[in-house]
């Protein structure tokens, strides 16, 4: 049996970046890859009558299988779910039109950022702005919030256009993930979460927001084409690169980040290299990068209880960035 697969690649384009891990769960499941990159999978033996005594052994119990109702966001080296609940990986360094809509006034950016490590070099959401209304709300790597400019902590009566409330709270066994949460009324709610370990950020989008476009796509009802270009016609489906590029933040966007100066802004195009002299690496976290380091073997068990593209996505996150506790986001199923 030959089955031709689409690759999500991890870490780049090229056939030439795909990782060992990313083929260990098609191995694992008796799949070969061909020289033409089909996939074959090897005919299952006919059982034979050879009697066998059993050996008593202790097996341990394995991992339960979690299955995810999957959000649409993005997370992780990033990684983005649509609407209509597609799956794929942008790794440009640029400032991104995660979602908006006119009628609810809403625009979410997400700011992104390419990392040198040791071992893999890999990008992650380093910053997330949000236009609800006439209110600018940001929240960076370190879990801090601006509102408008200004840092904020939160307080009792305050009250924003557009927005029925708005919350921070903690979580994680050592409470290391942040989390905001905006609730925009009828079912519509952003959640935007920090881990302050590996500082990066998660977004997820919950709600129907019936003129959506961006990065998330329009909602399944308004178009049989939801991953669509700026001019709406135009189906970038599968072409990830040109994808995210067009939803690079440009002059047509308002500018939503308090550092409207990070490179690049438009008109310079997303990188796909770091900068090697980047200055915005705090330092527990450079050291975090430099000194630790997880084995496939490890991050496949930490990552046991998913399955399909989300297991893979987190094997490679974990991988990326050597922190084990970063499993505990519910983008990856916790």
């Amino acid at each position: 049996m030959v089955i031709n697969v689409f690759l999500f690649y991890s870490h780049g384009t090229d056939i030439n970046d795909l990782h060992f891990d990313s083929w260990v769960f098609l191995q694992e499941a008796g799949f070969t890859c061909n020289p033409d990159l089909s996939i074959t999978r090897s005919p299952t033996p006919a059982p034979t009558n050879t009697p066998t005594t059993a050996t008593p052994t202790e097996t341990p119990t394995p991992a339960p299988t979690i299955l995810i109702a999957e959000t649409p966001g993005a997370g992780g080296d990033p990684h983005f779910i649509t609407f209509d609940k597609q799956f794929f990986s942008y790794h440009g360094q640029c400032d991104l039109v995660l979602t908006r809509s006119q009628s609810l006034g809403l625009d979410v950016h997400v700011r992104t950022t390419r990392v040198n490590n040791p071992h893999m070099d890999y990008s992650y959401i380093s910053g997330a702005a949000m236009q609800i209304r006439s209110d600018i709300f940001e929240v960076d790597e370190k879990g801090d919030l601006l509102i408008n400019g200004e840092t904020s902590t939160l307080s009792a009566g305050m009250v924003f256009e557009g927005l029925q409330s708005l919350s921070k709270t903690y979580r994680g066994k050592n409470q290391r993930i942040i989390v905001y949460d905006f609730d925009l009324g009828n079912d519509n709610k952003i959640q935007i979460r920090v881990n302050t370990k590996s500082g990066m950020l998660f977004v997820d989008v919950n709600g129907a927001f019936e003129d959506s476009e961006g990065l998330l796509g329009a909602a399944p009802e308004q178009s049989a084409a939801s991953l669509l270009a700026r001019d709406g016609e135009t189906d970038l489906s599968s072409h990830w690169n040109s994808y995210g590029e067009e939803w690079q933040v440009n002059d047509s966007d308002p500018k939503l980040f308090q550092d409207k100066t990070r490179h690049p802004q438009f008109p310079a195009t997303c990188e796909y290299k770091a900068d090697r002299k980047n200055t915005f690496m705090r330092g527990s976290r450079r050291h975090l990068l430099e000194t630790e380091r997880v084995s496939v073997e490890a991050a496949t068990k930490a990552c046991a209880h998913l399955t399909s593209v989300k297991r893979e996505f987190c094997v490679d996150d974990v991988m990326a960035t050597g922190d084990l506790e970063l499993v505990e986001d519910p983008f990856y199923g916790n």
